[in-house]
């Protein structure tokens, strides 16, 4: 068997959400190495994985008094340079020493992992494969698709092809100055050089398993000969069932994640606000019963719950809306069991996956970060009102049913160690 390295951040919730991965490297025979930040080591170690730490800096905080678009331009260009493009020294630093260490086979890791997955940009017979995994919305640029970042989906009409092409415009002359700084770090890092936008680094990988379905994505002109969708990854999810879950009533539940990169208050909150003391049962998970206590006016809601992970498989579809903050994959798990969503992203990469929900009619896209708890509560009853949405999700939900995110993952390993290097991809 392979010694397989995987690196993931916790930023954006990869390394939570890779643990299944890890898990089933490990019960395929294959030694697993994790290299992820301080706040994603204790969901490898709860299961038994040692963890090479690597710095990450935190997500922005407080972002500038600009109109909408302008802003999400500025948080973009400051979250890449600071925690895409800065960090790189530090994490290949920790990698290359984890890789020699460890006598490593392949690299498994985020494509947002640059000091890891531009690994893949060093000659073949240099270095072991590397295997690049979508934790969100792609990011290669298409003439099809609005530019990365926005949050606009396709559109078919003039309007729709004129706003995508100046934002593309804009987002261009950003994108060719991160790129300059992009390339400039991967040469200095990695002693190789590479051109160009750095939108399209996905291609340089051996392999690029993007976590999700085809009915969740945008269609393109073309994708990488390299790209694959393989299924979102699988929930974790607690054996026994919270103490006040009473599946015999099967409540209409309001399940909301607070996430990495959203303030309890935003979302949280409102949500709170907008259904405590209801005939609903609120699950919140990814907060702090005290720290969500210490924001409300009085006593929490008897109807209010806090878990640490949701219990997917006892939520009934039917009867079930989510309010997430766009977390790329715990939308998927949301899909998965056929359920609407309600978002309200703050990130790019949220932004990126609420104008899906949207498109593909399995939710609501809030166009904010911060709504209000009566938007909160229109927007929950209009999903509870009208089936359309559930079927949209319904029929996303069967295509992931047919895949085994896991599974494929780990074939891939498999088939691309016993070929490596003789039958490397050709050199990008």
């Amino acid at each position: 068997m392979s010694a397989v390295l995987l690196s993931t951040l916790a930023g954006l919730g990869a390394a939570e959400h890779a643990v299944p991965l890890a898990e089933a490297l490990r019960s395929r025979g294959h030694r697993v190495a994790v290299v992820s930040s301080a706040a994603g080591v204790e969901a490898y170690r709860r299961h038994g994985f040692a963890v090479h730490v690597v710095p990450e800096p935190p997500m922005p905080a407080q972002l500038p008094a600009l109109p909408p678009v302008a802003r999400r331009a500025w948080q973009l260009y400051t979250r890449v340079q600071r925690n895409i493009i800065d960090p790189v020294p530090e994490q290949w630093a920790v990698v290359e020493r984890v890789i020699a260490e460890e006598r490593i086979d392949a690299v498994v890791t985020d494509g947002l992992f640059v000091g890891a997955a531009m690994l893949a940009a060093r000659p073949s017979g240099e270095r072991p494969p590397v295997i690049m995994l979508g934790f969100s919305a792609p990011w290669i640029p298409d003439p099809l698709v609005p530019p990365y970042g926005m949050g606009f989906a396709p559109g078919d009409d003039g309007a729709d092809r004129l706003r995508a092409g100046t934002f593309e415009l804009l987002a261009s002359r950003a994108m060719a100055r991160l790129s300059r700084s992009f390339n400039a770090q991967i040469e200095s890092t990695f002693q190789v050089r590479v051109h160009g936008d750095l939108r399209s680094t996905p291609a340089l990988g051996d392999a690029w398993a993007q976590l999700t379905v085809p009915r969740f994505e945008y269609p393109r002109r073309a994708l990488p000969t390299n790209f694959r969708f393989v299924g979102p990854l699988h929930p974790q999810e607690d054996p026994v069932l919270p103490e006040w879950w009473d599946p015999r009533t099967e409540p209409p539940v309001i399940a909301v994640r607070a996430g990495s990169g959203s303030e309890v208050g935003g979302l949280v909150d409102p949500t709170i606000r907008a259904f405590g003391d209801s005939d609903s049962t609120v699950i919140v998970v990814g907060a702090a019963r005290a720290a969500v206590a210490a924001a409300q006016d009085g006593p929490l809601p008897a109807n209010v719950h806090f878990e640490d992970r949701m219990p997917w498989s006892r939520l009934v579809p039917r009867r079930t809306v989510v309010v997430s903050d766009g977390d790329y994959l715990h939308t998927q798990h949301a899909l998965r069991r056929g359920i609407p969503l309600v978002v309200a992203g703050t990130l790019e990469t949220d932004v990126e996956t609420a104008a899906r929900v949207a498109w593909t009619g399995a939710g609501i896209d809030l166009r904010t970060g911060t709504p209000s708890a009566a938007v909160l509560r229109t927007a929950v009853d209009r999903v509870r009102g009208d089936e359309g949405f559930r079927v949209a999700a319904a029929r996303i939900a069967a295509q992931i049913a047919g895949t085994d995110a896991e599974s494929a993952i780990c074939d891939l390993v498999e088939h691309t160690v016993a070929r490596w290097p003789e039958e490397a991809p050709a050199e990008r």
